[in-house]
């Protein structure tokens, strides 16, 4: 990453790729999903479309966590992966490094592809890290199964 992260600029140029690509009650579900705050609203002239704003709320909210960075980052991913059509990905994820929110060696390149089973390896590995998880409020069945199931003793 160079310079300091843009939130605000990637959080305004996400929404307005997504506006017409997805919908409020998606975009809630999926962040209501990956994240465990609730949204807050940041005032911002400009953004006319309802879904837009509330991706901006979204990621501001996010972005406003006390989390470490890194945190922040895969979590960001996460919610826009989940309301991102697969077409609109790559262009998402280059946003993300004109704003110095991710890394360019984080992003598939058209040089580099990557298989769906490494995506998905990689994904899981990213996103299903104990200190993140440890996070969510879940019930005593769930946070077992997540920190004792199959997962327990294998190697990372």
């Amino acid at each position: 990453m160079s310079g300091k992260p843009q939130i605000k600029l990637a959080a305004v140029k996400v929404g307005d790729l997504l506006k017409h690509s997805t919908t409020i009650n998606e975009i809630n579900r999926m962040a209501s999903s990956v994240f465990s705050f609730t949204v807050e609203s940041f005032p911002i002239e400009g953004i006319t479309s309802q879904r837009a704003k509330l991706i901006f709320d979204w990621l501001m909210t996010l972005f406003k966590q006390p989390l470490p960075d890194g945190d922040k980052t895969a979590l960001a991913k996460v919610f826009l992966t989940n309301i991102t059509p697969e077409a609109e990905r790559q262009e998402i994820s280059q946003v993300l490094v004109d704003a110095s929110i991710t890394g360019a060696d984080q992003t598939p390149t058209a040089a580099t592809p990557t298989s769906e089973a490494s995506a998905e390896a990689e994904l899981l590995n990213r996103i299903f890290q104990p200190t993140l998880l440890r996070r969510l409020p879940l019930d005593a069945t769930l946070n077992d199964a997540l920190f004792d199931g199959p997962r327990k003793g294998k190697k990372s």
